[in-house]
């Protein structure tokens, strides 16, 4: 008996092309993270930017940063996170940022998410800025009580990872003039939330459609074969 294998083809080819143009996934998760494990300072901060350098060490997509203030007291505020090439006064330009409301950081980690991904690039330094972190006026302690001000995201724990400077600025312009290359303000808190690498996972549409192709081929070969 001779069997006509075109419909057969015709619907593995209908299957094998609907799981090769199947939409990658990305997992987001945790990619990187500093002092996670710590716990926030009993302190505050009274300058209004604030930021440290960082450099991955493997190259991933990042969508947002998080982080962890000290639990209890103090007020909270709308905090930007930026991600830049360096600091503004030393000539560096905005890659990316966002904005979140700093109680969704208290007890735990929270922070947020970017307007737009950004992929960094292993061993390449990045500055994470955080601005609007205190009131005008905070850096003069006699001004703004310790109540009004933001509790601290970094660290006294011993041990903590130790970065080589916090840079900071009393205005809240984002120009982290300042520079302190030592104490709890150079370990902060923070988790980089990213991408690895991406999983290629069928969406609902595709797996219906792989199903519809398989079934074409039971009955084709079925018809063919009576």
């Amino acid at each position: 008996m001779k069997i006509n294998t075109r419909p057969f083809f015709a619907a593995a080819a209908l299957s094998l092309a609907t799981l090769a143009s199947a939409a990658p996934v990305r997992a987001q998760s945790v990619v990187s993270s500093v002092n996670a494990s710590a716990s926030p300072a009993d302190e505050f901060w009274t300058a209004a930017s604030i930021g440290w350098f960082y450099t991955p060490s493997t190259s991933f997509t990042l969508r947002g940063v998080n982080t962890q203030f000290f639990a209890a007291g103090g007020t909270d505020r709308n905090v930007t996170i930026e991600l830049l090439t360096a600091p503004r006064f030393d000539g560096g330009t905005l890659l990316t940022s966002g904005t979140f409301n700093t109680s969704a950081a208290r007890g735990g980690f929270g922070g947020a998410t970017f307007v737009s991904t950004f992929d960094l690039i292993a061993n390449t330094p990045y500055f994470v800025g955080f601005r609007n972190t205190a009131p005008p006026g905070a850096g003069d302690f006699s001004l703004v009580p310790e109540s009004e001000l933001l509790r601290a995201n970094y660290t006294g724990d011993a041990g903590a990872t130790i970065f080589s400077a916090l840079r900071f600025d009393f205005e809240d312009d984002g120009q982290y003039e300042f520079e302190m290359t030592d104490g709890t303000p150079t370990q902060p808190m923070l988790q980089f939330i990213g991408v690895n690498a991406a999983t290629t996972v069928p969406e609902p549409g595709t797996v219906v459609l792989f199903g519809m192709g398989l079934v074409l081929v039971v009955f084709a070969r079925r018809r063919r074969l009576r």
